[in-house]
């Protein structure tokens, strides 16, 4: 049995962590191409990285480099939420606005809610791209992070509803394989739970298949197969929730959110032209290292960014 004297006291585990943080550091200086986002190297992005493979800094660095290789791709050097208003304003991916019973950041996706004809606010419709979603979930899982109650492990809730095969037709090689590189091993976080909301009876048939090759445990713990709504409130409150899942959120409360982010990050973006004169775009990645740069280059500059879009009206109710 372990003892008080087997567990390393706080500070200790603080200094291992600032150890290996340091280490990545200096590593990365030498490995990374010269044209890196400086935020790679923060402080808190790079903790992230530790957090998500259990302080291996072998394990970390490779996720941090993937990170960057990543972000190089052509239309990924810079993703905020002016960018991807257009496809975040369908739905198909929302985050909510607190946790599920566990702890977890709840992170959605209405797959009947694809549409690659959008209207951009003023009444024109033009053709968006799978890229674009995929930029768009990029974004809100940095978001995800940023949260306050967010711990590493997040919990993805799928919903079924409206799912027509046909959709994957509109899916190329190209995007299967940058979705594939957004989560392999180049974003710190790990997915802890799977919700499926009205799952197709071939998701069913597909575990039977599966189920001798994994552990019962391990896939009751990933994987919950939901029915019906209000059975979903047995994993996450109904105040976390939309009006559509079985909650109390108005559905408009997350077009609110989003322009609210918009609002935030604009402000951060004239905010860091005022102090160096230069014009910088916010990006994500701000986001993860938040702790480092909400100060941006001077601490007499403070910009506040909402984690949670109903803290307040919870607190003043």
């Amino acid at each position: 049995m372990a003892t008080e004297a087997d567990t390393p006291p706080a500070e200790e585990k603080d200094a291992e962590l600032e150890r290996a943080v340091a280490y990545l550091q200096s590593s990365l200086k030498a490995s990374l191409p010269s044209n890196y986002p400086p935020l790679l190297l923060s402080f808190a992005f790079l903790q992230r990285c530790l957090q998500t493979k259990k302080l291996s800094t072998l394990k970390a660095e490779r996720v941090a480099c993937r990170y960057a290789c990543f972000r190089r791709l052509p239309g990924w050097e810079t993703v905020n939420a002016t960018r991807v208003f257009r496809e975040a304003l369908t739905g198909f991916n929302t985050l909510l606005p607190a946790t599920d019973l566990a702890g977890r950041v709840v992170f959605t996706q209405r797959m009947g809610r694809l549409d690659l004809q959008l209207d951009d606010g003023h009444g024109v419709t033009s053709q968006t791209s799978i890229e674009a979603y995929q930029r768009m979930a990029y974004y809100l899982l940095h978001r995800a992070l940023f949260q306050k109650k967010a711990s590493v492990g997040l919990a993805l809730l799928i919903d079924f509803r409206g799912f027509n095969w046909s959709q994957l037709r509109r899916m190329r090689i190209s995007d299967f394989r940058r979705g594939v590189a957004m989560v392999e091993e180049s974003f710190p976080a790990r997915l802890d739970c799977v919700y499926v909301l009205h799952p197709p009876t071939w998701i069913g048939r597909l575990l039977f298949i599966l189920r001798p090759f994994l552990r019962k445990a391990s896939m009751q713990k990933k994987l919950v197969l939901v029915e019906h709504e209000e059975d979903l409130l047995q994993y996450i409150p109904p105040e976390n929730l939309p009006v559509e899942f079985g909650g109390h959120i108005p559905e408009a409360a997350w077009k609110e959110t989003f322009k609210r982010w918009m609002q935030e990050e604009q402000q951060w973006g004239a905010a860091m032209k005022h102090l160096d004169n230069q014009t910088t775009a916010f990006d994500c990645l701000n986001l993860i290292a938040a702790e480092d740069v909400l100060c941006g280059k001077s601490c007499h500059t403070t910009l506040s960014l909402s984690a949670d879009p109903h803290q307040e009206k919870r607190k003043q109710s």
